[in-house]
């Protein structure tokens, strides 16, 4: 690529005329003397020719040159471009139009006029006609390269997603070998980008040279380097621009649009100059993240933008380059014109610090104001330092960048002024006393006052008094203290409850004495009615006497006379009225309803009363018999006792009138039992359930002999066949003629017997001896076949005997007339068992029942032994055995009877202080381990206590324990808290089951706000339906604090803020004084803290600062009219910041000055003056002119012309 150089030329700058580019021919251009410049003038920053600095060249000519991933949707480019990234397809554009570019890879006989570095992506459309030059991917990836058709034919190569018709695709217009198209990294992007960002940062850095007029003109100074600086916004609202002349290489154009973040621009249209300008202008978009170009309108110009995504959606052309982040070009065409000037950015490092003056102990921060690498005199390298010199000192900073250096010094000058009250001062109470400060320039005390002296009454043993003035504008400090003698004697009237005791306490210095002739400071009295007491202090000779009055308060409650009701019914207890109530059933009404359950209760409550707490009990008693009667079941010829339990006289459905009676039912009955205590009646029934259980074997049964047969029971509880088994079915073969079994079952705790014959059948006589029960009957069979004849006469098969001892009989069997006699043996068993005499014991003994010897035994109970061991519970209990003895069954009975006071008694439960009766139900004498004897006794124990009661009846002794559980709950609201005034805080109790506080309210915690020095808040809980109490102080302190009015200043001047309030203060400006005086240079708000002991309150104060517009900056000029006449009066409007002395010289385009240099004297703001151009050699009409104005540290141009 040729790179454009200047020939024949070099370019000065004039930093301090500022004229931009004065152009000085080195040939045959300019051939006139300027030797008549003034010699202040100094030349500096020279561009020089021969090293071409085009700020482009790593773009390689490119049309668009990206760092990373393009997208192309329409439209064209004429030249080439060159990707970082990835290449993605979405439309149908041509790339190259024109030209291919200069730049050849790898011996290529075409130039590369499509780079990309990464990877193409087939996303839609037809893709994209390489119309000149060859293309060079970095990833091949997902791309398939043709350089022969499907028919093997050779043709212009094509890059598809897949086969050779595949769209989108890239077509290049030409042949190009597949082996060279996969070539990546030819161009280092990073580099090259890192150079752009660096170079743009540089350029917007640029001061501007040209402006844009109000009628959207601009005028470029030929032969140096234009410098436009515009904001996105002020882009935006450009209608359109118009260039009165045109850029061309000596007279470049660099446009500084700041537009950070994202922008958007509809792109107007450009006049005055045309496509081929676009070579000499430069959009420098030095901070945007992104740029969307809509529109239709034309960039004439390269967009240079190397850290933006580039989106052009605008249907217009760029006649220029795009050097860019990211690049969319979704529409338009890209025309080939390369940025061609040479650009070599002047060194104007400039660094500003302004001196500073400080009081002693303050930090002032020092900035260096310019951009680059700081090193301070300190040795910090920030931009900024903080420093808090204790003597005026000077700190230099060095600035360097770009390979620039600039130094500059501030004085950071200390003031340390002094103040003095004197020595401090001791008076009397109520004496006056005037303070007076060493001179100062204002003046503020404690007290508020501004004067120099100030007269005080001090109230206090002692007041502190403590000056802040200001000296030269720094802060000065001082205190005295001013010490008085007092007693101060202070006394609090005070109120309390009947029976409280209070604490009085005089504050104050001294000696006391009370009026109850006590000497001490504080008394504790405990007065029975509201009293008035005297207090006399002495101190150095003072005396004061004052009173106290302690107001008692006695209030009264009543619950009325005790009352008593039957069992069961409801009474309702009122209290006489009070403030608030609570009973001992925890309702807080004034009347309540109760339905008593126990022979005494007692209801308490407690009110309060004007504050006060008052109690009242009063007693229900109930009468009720208290009857009780429990269902009984037995076996069929049982007896029973029924026993009511209760108190009173008794009457039973049999007419009866003892408290127990004894029935044997036959069958299930239900007995009524009524009893009367004291005209109250109760009624109650008890059944009386017999049982009568059955059971069955079935019918008899036949079998033949030495068959076996399955014998089963009805279902009971227990089984007991006479061949000993137990279980419900079992099996047997007889051997006789006829074999009955007999079962014996238990249900439900009662006996049941069965019994079945089994006969069998023998054509063989056989006759068996057999052993029979005394009693029992036995059938003889004679087994066989034939006619029968017993010597009892009988002439049947089988005989029934019932001998009462042991008997033998003879059959004869007679069969076809044969004849056979047998004898058959009964032997008849007869056994005995004895239980011995009825027992009588004390319920609860156990007693040893033992039966005579037997081959088994079965008890009533279930026990198969031949001794059992019972503990009868009833008064009387029957006790059956049924033995075995030789295979017969013996029985016998026996009663055991008891004898038991029946003693009952109940654990009970009470609040700590109530009372409670213990009633022992029973019956007989009572002892309890308190020494009484009654049967109930009425208890007060203050613990939980353990009572012993012995019942004594027919000499069986019954001894129980009953305890008395003593309930002493207790509540905590912790300790006593402090809070500032206005404060909330939340006071929480102790668990409970319920809650009342002073406040009336009724949860477990409170969130209360106290307004006084000290409130104090009760709780009064119940736990587990008992009262507990706890009480907690509340003390507030409080702070004020009040910044004062709002102030408005003008931008320079300074204001006084002065807090009023108690405590320490603290402003955000971290002074510490009650005043303070600040100098804002913007609307400020400060904030002041006061805090007291470790209460803090804060107030906000904020100063306008209002921009006086002749101030707002070093300096403002404009000059009119323009044009103007050339023999006329240009007057010049100027603003400036401080007074001094301006110099305006007027020059002719060519750089020499006409007329005389003038002097003016201006003061600071705004003025004008007038120059008459008359005096200034004949200015010429319709010819451009420079007038060049000079202040302190500052000058400026204005150019004009004269009118035709």
């Amino acid at each position: 690529m040729q790179k454009t150089t200047f020939k024949n030329l070099k370019f000065k700058w004039y930093t301090r005329l500022n004229l931009a580019l004065i152009l000085i021919s080195l040939s045959s251009f300019i051939t006139k003397d300027i030797s008549n410049i003034n010699e202040d003038i100094v030349l500096k920053n020279k561009i020089q020719p021969s090293n071409c600095d085009n700020p482009l060249q790593k773009a390689l000519g490119y049309n668009a040159f990206v760092r990373y991933g393009t997208s192309v949707k329409g439209g064209d480019t004429e030249g080439p471009i060159a990707i970082g990234g990835d290449l993605t397809m979405k439309g149908i554009i041509t790339i190259a139009a024109h030209t291919a570019g200069t730049i050849f890879f790898n011996n290529d006989d075409q130039a590369s006029s499509l780079v990309v570095n990464g990877k193409i992506n087939y996303n839609s459309g037809e893709g994209i006609h390489l119309n000149n030059g060859y293309v060079k991917l970095g990833n091949t990836t997902g791309s398939f390269v043709y350089d022969r058709d499907n028919n093997n034919a050779s043709s212009n190569t094509r890059i598809t997603s897949g086969g050779y018709f595949e769209k989108p695709r890239l077509q290049v217009q030409r042949k190009q070998s597949v082996s060279s198209v996969k070539q990546g990294n030819l161009i280092d992007f990073e580099t090259a980008f890192s150079e752009f960002e660096s170079t743009a940062l540089k350029y917007s850095r640029l001061t501007a040279n040209v402006s844009i007029s109000r009628d959207n003109k601009i005028s470029l100074v030929n032969n140096q380097l234009n410098v436009l600086n515009i904001t996105g916004s002020e882009l935006k609202k450009l209608p359109y621009l118009t260039f009165e002349n045109t850029p061309n290489t000596e007279t470049p154009l660099v446009i500084n649009v700041n537009a950070p973040g994202d922008f958007e621009w509809n792109i107007f249209n450009l006049s005055g100059i045309g496509d081929q300008q676009g070579a000499y202008i430069l959009w420098n978009f030095y901070n945007s993240s992104s740029i969307t170009l809509n529109g239709g309108g034309t960039i004439i110009g390269t967009l240079f933008a190397p850290g933006s995504t580039v989106i052009k959606n605008s249907s217009g052309n760029i006649n220029g380059q795009v050097i860019a982040k990211k690049y969319d070009h979704n529409g338009g065409e890209l025309h080939h014109y390369i940025f061609k000037p040479c650009i070599d950015t002047p060194c104007d490092l400039v660094v500003t610090v302004e001196d500073k003056e400080i009081c002693i102990g303050d930090s002032v921060t020092l900035t260096a104001n310019a951009e680059g690498d700081f090193l301070w005199s300190t040795g910090e390298t920030t931009q900024s330092i903080t420093v808090t010199p204790t003597e005026t000192t000077n700190y230099s900073v060095t600035i360097t960048k770009d390979g620039c250096t600039a130094t500059n010094t501030a004085t950071v000058t200390v003031k340390d002024p002094k103040v003095s009250l004197g020595e401090d001062i001791r008076v009397c109470l109520g004496e006056t006393v005037t303070l007076t400060s060493t001179p100062a320039d204002t003046y503020l005390w404690s007290t508020g006052e501004t004067t120099q002296s100030i007269t005080v009454t001090p109230t206090k043993p002692v007041t502190w008094y403590t000056i802040e003035v200001t000296i030269d504008g720094c802060i000065a400090k001082d205190m005295i203290d001013v010490f008085t003698d007092s007693p101060k004697l202070v006394v609090v009237d005070q109120m309390i409850c009947k029976g409280e005791s209070v604490t009085l306490t005089a504050e104050g210095k001294g000696n006391f004495l009370w009026s109850t002739g006590e000497t001490t400071q504080s008394i504790e009295v405990t007065p029975e009615e509201t009293t008035t007491y005297t207090v006399t202090a002495e101190r150095f000779g003072c005396i004061e006497t004052k009173e106290v009055t302690v107001t008692v308060k006695d209030p009264k409650v009543s619950l009325g006379e005790d009352i008593r009701v039957c069992l069961g019914e409801t009474v309702t207890l009122t209290s006489t009225p009070a403030d608030t109530y609570l009973w001992s059933t925890g309702e807080t009404t004034q009347s309540i309803t109760v339905t008593p359950t126990k022979p005494v209760t007692w209801y308490t409550i407690e009110v309060t009363i004007d504050g006060c707490i008052a109690k009242d009990m009063i007693d229900v008693f109930t009468d009720s018999p208290k009857l009780v009667v429990v269902d009984q079941m037995i076996c069929k010829g049982e007896s029973v006792t029924i026993n009511a339990e209760g108190k009173g006289n008794f009457l039973w459905s049999t007419g009866e009138t003892t408290q127990s009676i004894e029935v044997t039912p036959t069958e299930t009955t239900t007995y009524t039992v009524t009893a009367e205590r004291f005209g109250c009646t109760e009624t109650k029934e008890v059944t009386v359930t017999v049982k009568e259980p059955k059971v069955s074997l079935g019918e008899d049964i036949r079998v033949c002999l030495g068959e076996t047969v399955t014998l089963t029971s009805t279902p009971a509880d227990t089984y007991l066949w006479s061949t000993g088994e137990t279980t419900q079915s079992i099996t047997v073969t007889p051997t006789k003629p006829v074999t009955w079994y007999t079962i014996e079952v238990t249900i439900d705790g009662c006996i049941a017997k069965d019994m079945i014959d089994v006969f069998t059948d023998s054509p063989k006589l056989v006759v068996e001896d057999q052993m029979i029960c005394k009693g029992e009957s036995v059938t003889l069979t004679a087994e066989g076949k034939g006619n029968f004849l017993w010597s009892t006469g009988e002439t049947t098969q089988s005989i029934e005997v019932t001998p009462e001892e042991t008997t033998t009989y003879t059959v004869t069997a007679e069969r076809f007339g044969c004849t056979e006699t047998k004898e058959v043996i009964v032997t008849v068993k007869d056994p005995k068992v004895s239980l011995g005499e009825d027992i009588r014991v004390c319920l609860g003994e156990t007693v040893t029942l033992t039966s005579t010897p037997a081959d088994t035994y079965l008890w009533s109970t279930g026990e198969t032994t031949q001794s059992i061991t019972v503990t009868p519970t009833k008064p009387v209990t029957w006790y059956t055995i049924e033995v075995t003895i030789d295979g017969c069954i013996a029985k016998d009975m026996i009663d055991v009877f008891t004898d038991s006071p029946n003693l009952v008694v109940e654990d009970q439960m009470i609040c700590k202080g109530e009372s409670v009766t213990l009633t022992a139900e029973g019956k007989g004498n009572f002892l309890w381990s308190t020494g009484e004897t009654t049967q109930s006794i009425e208890v007060t124990p203050t613990e939980t206590t353990t009572y012993t009661v012995t019942a004594e009846r027919f000499g069986c002794i019954e001894t129980k324990e009953v305890t008395v559980t003593v309930k002493d709950p207790k509540v905590s609201l912790g300790e006593d808290i402090r809070v500032c005034l206005g404060e909330t805080v939340t006071l929480t109790s102790t668990p409970a089951d319920t809650y009342l506080w002073s406040t009336g309210e009724t949860t477990q915690s409170i969130t209360v706000t106290p307004t006084k020095p000290v409130t104090w808040y009760t709780i009064e809980v119940t736990i587990d339906g008992c009262i507990a109490k706890d009480m907690i102080d509340v003390f507030t302190n409080s702070v004020d604090i009040d910044a004062g009015n709002d102030q408005t200043i003008t931008l320079g001047e300074s204001a006084t803020l002065t807090a009023e309030g108690n405590g320490d203060f603290l402003w955000s400006t971290d002074e510490t004084t009650q005043s303070i005086t600040v100098t804002p240079t913007e609307t400020t708000t400060y904030t002041i803290t006061s805090t007291k002991y470790g209460c803090v309150a804060t107030d906000t104060v904020t100063v306008y600062v209002e921009i006086d517009p002749c101030l707002s900056q070093e300096y403002q000029i404009t000059a009119t009219p323009i044009p103007v006449e050339n023999v006329g009066i240009l007057t010049v409007d100027i603003s400036v910041i401080k007074d001094q002395t301006i110099v305006y010289e007027i020059y002719q385009m060519n750089g020499n000055r006409i007329g005389p240099t003038v002097n003016i004297n201006l003061n600071k703001g705004c003025s004008s003056f007038p120059i008459d151009l008359d005096r200034h050699c004949n200015l010429k009409p319709s010819t451009y002119y420079i007038l060049n104005i000079m202040g302190e540290g500052w000058s400026d141009t204005v150019r004009f012309i004269t009118k035709p």
